[in-house]
């Protein structure tokens, strides 16, 4: 026997559907983007860790300040979080399920890249734009 769905039934899948997609963040997810949360000297972002060695989202669009970048390992496989410049930081090891983080500090706008040193190929980035100018806005 074939059932179809009534108006009242569609409506109620709807309704609920977009109840349990809504809700809100410190900082906003976007296309495989996250967007810093905070005043410019007190930003705050967060990057999964995954078992399929990546970091999801890859891109965090911050402001000239400073970021508490949060690693979220989300798995079970070790990960880290290294910037390719040494002098931003890195997290150190982060067992499955653990949360570490690294505070930087970036003076001036640019794309700075990070990694998972134990994952080849494994990689972020950080979009920094100017203090008075839109998150992830060219300039």
């Amino acid at each position: 026997m074939k059932r179809t769905l009534t108006p009242r039934a569609t409506l109620t899948v709807v309704l609920l559907t977009a109840a349990c997609s809504s809700g809100s963040s410190a900082a906003s997810k976007d296309s495989g983007s996250v967007t810093a949360a905070g005043a410019a000297g007190a930003q705050t972002a967060t990057v999964g860790m995954t078992d399929s060695l990546a970091f999801a989202p890859a891109t965090v669009k911050a402001k000239v300040g400073t970021l508490t970048l949060s690693a979220k390992n989300e798995g079970n496989t070790p990960h880290n979080l290294t910037f390719d410049d040494p002098a931003l930081g890195k997290t150190g090891t982060i067992s499955g399920k653990e949360t570490k983080d690294v505070v930087v500090t970036f003076d001036q706008a640019g794309t700075f890249a990070f990694t998972c040193t134990f994952h080849e190929g494994m990689s972020g980035k950080v979009i920094v734009t100017a203090a008075g100018t839109a998150a992830g806005t060219a300039q």
